[in-house]
């Protein structure tokens, strides 16, 4: 059981590497019309996974930079706009 966690965390970390030792940080969004609207003003996405508690829900990886918290307050807002 040790090993399949230890197994996950290595996936992880290989998923964030880039070029040489450099690491890039991350950010989860799990709503896809904020994730479109992300993608939209130019963010970097960087991987696509399935929920674990719902196969069927996506979970949407992006390279979490200055811009990208910047446009997701802005894609929340419209996000809750839209809903209400």
């Amino acid at each position: 059981m040790n090993s399949i966690k230890n197994l996950k965390k290595i996936i992880q970390i290989q998923k964030r590497k880039r070029e040489g030792d450099s690491y890039i940080r991350t950010k989860c969004i799990f709503t896809p019309y904020v994730a479109r609207r992300l993608l939209k003003m130019g963010n970097v996405i960087v991987d696509i996974k399935p929920r674990k508690e719902d196969k069927d829900k996506t979970i949407f990886v992006f390279e979490d930079t200055e811009k990208l918290q910047t446009d997701l307050a802005i894609a929340i807002q419209h996000y809750h706009e839209e809903s209400t």
